[in-house]
């Protein structure tokens, strides 16, 4: 009878052991793929962090090139405005002498 007590506790002590190293295997398996699904949706999160910076860049880009053309335009008009003041001081200083 004792025999039998034994071999039973040693049966369950055996299985305990296996089911240990059995958890163990089971638990490194299951940080491993939990790692890749974090690091993968950090890749995503990332990708989606570069597609609006580049959507903010753009339209930077387009604010300055806007912003050169109102430079051009304004360099335009003031060459202009200083060709029309030289024209009317040098037509000012003609009439002057023909007085």
């Amino acid at each position: 009878m004792s025999e039998s007590l034994l071999f039973a506790i040693l049966g369950f002590l055996v299985a305990c052991l296996l089911g240990t190293v059995f958890a163990s295997f089971l638990w490194r398996r299951a940080v491993t793929v939990t790692t890749r699904k974090i690091a993968e949706d950090e890749n995503f999160a990332g990708l989606d962090e570069v597609a609006d910076l580049k959507a903010d860049l753009r339209a930077a880009q387009n604010t300055i090139g806007s912003k050169d053309r109102e430079i051009g335009e304004a360099a335009a008009k003031t060459a202009d405005l200083e060709a029309a003041i030289a024209e009317a001081k040098a037509s000012g200083e003609g009439a002057a002498e023909n007085l």
